[in-house]
């Protein structure tokens, strides 16, 4: 399945937030290159569960936040 995926014609891209600024954009490999974490943290922060947790804390709009894209080629 996994190398069936590799070959999809789409690409899923992610847009990492800190409040309403965007640190990086592209693929959870790349954003989390660039932040020094693992991809598979980006793909977490797109979940139900990780944007319940981050809206419960103090100061939500300094927390890390992830929207995921599917980007057709």
């Amino acid at each position: 399945m996994i190398s069936e995926y590799k070959e999809s014609k789409h690409r899923v891209e992610y847009a990492v937030y800190k409040g309403d600024g965007l640190l990086v954009l592209g693929s959870a490999k790349e954003c989390a290159e660039a932040l020094e974490v693992q991809p598979e943290y980006i793909q977490w922060l797109t979940t139900p569960t990780a944007k319940k947790r981050l809206a419960k804390r103090k100061s939500p709009d300094k927390c890390i936040t992830a929207e995921k894209f599917n980007r057709f080629t």
